[in-house]
């Protein structure tokens, strides 16, 4: 089940909690800032590919990322 946080919101938690800046995480997932603020004001979550960038550039787990949780 998902979280009712928003998943930018959840992307913009995991980026802070790691201390980087927009522009950092960008340049870590060989993305533009501009994307990662676009990312940020998302309620859904982006494609896999991107997905991937993230994860790895956050060193996260795409289960962390997507804050996923079984809820039955």
């Amino acid at each position: 089940m998902w979280s009712n946080k928003p998943w930018g919101a959840r992307l913009r938690e995991l980026r802070l909690q790691k201390g980087l800046s927009q522009m950092e995480l960008a340049d870590k997932a060989e993305l533009t800032q501009s994307k990662i603020s676009q990312l940020e004001g998302r309620v859904d979550p982006p494609s896999i590919k991107t997905l991937s960038k993230l994860s790895k550039a956050l060193g996260v787990s795409l289960n962390q990322l997507l804050e996923v949780c079984d809820r039955s």
